[in-house]
């Protein structure tokens, strides 16, 4: 009987200190999950809720305790709850852990959660439920969603100016700059244009909206495109200075409709063009799929400065281009009158040289001087430099080479309007003169070319 109660008070001992260890193991455990900031929870294989922590329960208005054998329909929308349990159905037949992002709904607004699923399994391998933790990572995707639109916005400002180095006309880089802004906002088609000097608005660039199932004139097509009246939706972005969307155009306060047999307007998104702090023009862009918002129109309005520079720039170069090509037309006009070659006789060509030569002039005029001399076929030519202010070793030696050129043609040379102060020059720069005809006036030099061809001019 002794041995028996004292059997009794073992066991009580043994029954006393295994509470206490389960208390104390609920307690830490208890502490445990109160520390974790995340949700977590527990489910059997039917994925019938067994427990959670704090703050997954504070989310549902319960206390933990409550939520021992609730499913997630009593907590979410059937279709939430579907995904859920579709989620926890995989990972238990896979027998291994996912990581997943997920929509979750709490107090009626809608986050984005990162959920980790692990499966649990008995001493045989067969699950007999999960364990779920998840976190609000809300936050991070408007983030990572903000940097992934900065940068399709960089890369489109990077596109507009690469366009604007290769295309070659300002109505090529407009449509290609619109093609830009139809593809970083997702709409179907777009226009660009600017404010002529009337105030009325000039399109340079419009893509298709669908002209094979509109119904409108060609002619009257052709009208509205240029001179419009600034009015309705898109007029309102020019006139106010600043971006403008509208996910129902066609019953926005300003719109004034579309033509009769226009394509249908189902979303509309427009932001001023500025150069400097003046509003030049505007593009839009329309009909994007689920309409346009916020994002959009930063995106949008971004790429307008480098739609506007790129516009400007393109403007200038061409005009600095067109300018250059009326200076070098000019240059060259005035260096053909500057070296003229003209055929004085039968037989003899005459080059008077006006200003001073440099390498490009003396290049020109031998070319020039050569061709006429094989064009008339003649046997002498005279090179006049009365015009010419000074002669320096440069130009001395420029004239030397042109004459002998003509030399080895076989035409005979006469250097004319050699006057003292040139003559005096060419001795004591040592340029040699003594295979060459001088004279010192024009006059004199033709007398000697057609002495040299055995003619001879007389009064009558």
């Amino acid at each position: 009987m002794d041995t028996e109660e004292k059997t009794r008070e073992q066991l009580d001992r043994e029954l006393a200190e295994a509470r206490r260890d389960l208390k104390e193991h609920e307690l830490r455990m208890g502490y445990l999950l109160a520390s974790i900031p995340q949700k977590l929870f527990f489910k059997d294989r039917d994925s019938v809720y067994l427990l959670c922590n704090e703050s997954y329960a504070r989310d549902l208005g319960i206390r933990p305790s409550e939520i021992v054998g609730r499913t997630d329909y009593d907590f979410y929308s059937r279709e939430l709850a579907d995904t859920y349990r579709e989620g926890d159905r995989r990972v238990m037949e896979a027998g291994r852990p996912e990581d997943l992002e997920e929509r979750y709904v709490m107090e009626g607004k809608e986050f984005i959660v990162r959920t980790y699923k692990n499966p649990v399994a008995d001493d045989q391998g067969r699950p007999v439920g999960l364990v779920g933790i998840f976190d609000d990572i809300t936050g991070y995707k408007a983030t990572e969603r903000e940097a992934e639109r900065r940068n399709r916005v960089l890369e489109a400002v990077n596109q507009v100016f690469e366009e604007a180095i290769t295309t070659d006309s300002e109505e090529a880089l407009a449509r290609r700059c619109l093609a830009i802004a139809e593809e970083l906002t997702n709409s179907r088609f777009g226009f660009l244009g600017e404010i002529n000097p009337h105030g009325r608005y000039d399109t340079i660039a419009l893509s298709d909206p669908g002209w094979e199932t509109c119904r409108m004139p060609e002619s009257q097509a052709a009208i509205l495109i240029n001179n419009m009246e600034i009015r309705g939706l898109w007029g309102q972005v020019i006139k106010e200075n600043r971006g403008l969307y509208t996910n129902d155009p066609m019953n926005h306060p300003r719109s004034v409709g579309l033509p009769e047999g226009h394509p249908p307007l189902t979303a509309f998104l427009g932001v001023p063009l500025w150069q400097g702090r003046k509003v030049i023009g505007m593009i839009a862009v329309g009909n994007k799929e689920g309409g346009y918002d916020d994002s959009d129109l930063r995106a949008l309005r971004g790429l307008s400065s480098a739609i506007g520079q790129a516009l400007s720039g393109k403007r200038a170069e061409l005009a600095r281009v067109e300018a250059a090509n009326i200076i070098a037309q000019q240059s060259q006009e005035i260096m053909e009158l500057s070296t003229p070659v003209i055929q004085v006789w039968e037989g003899i060509v005459a080059a008077p040289l006006i200003g001073t030569l440099d390498s490009q002039r003396t290049q020109q005029f031998m070319e020039r001087f050569l061709e006429a001399i094989v064009e008339a076929k003649a046997p002498v030519a005279m090179v006049d430099i009365t015009g010419v202010p000074t002669v320096d070793t440069q130009t001395a030696q420029h004239l030397i080479e042109a004459i002998t050129a003509a030399r080895l043609l076989g035409t005979r040379v006469i250097l004319t309007g050699v006057r003292p102060a040139i003559a005096q020059t060419l001795v004591h720069l040592g340029i040699d003169l003594s295979e060459i005809e001088t004279q010192s006036s024009l006059m004199a030099g033709l007398k000697l070319a057609l002495n040299m061809l055995g003619l001879a001019v007389t009064k009558r």
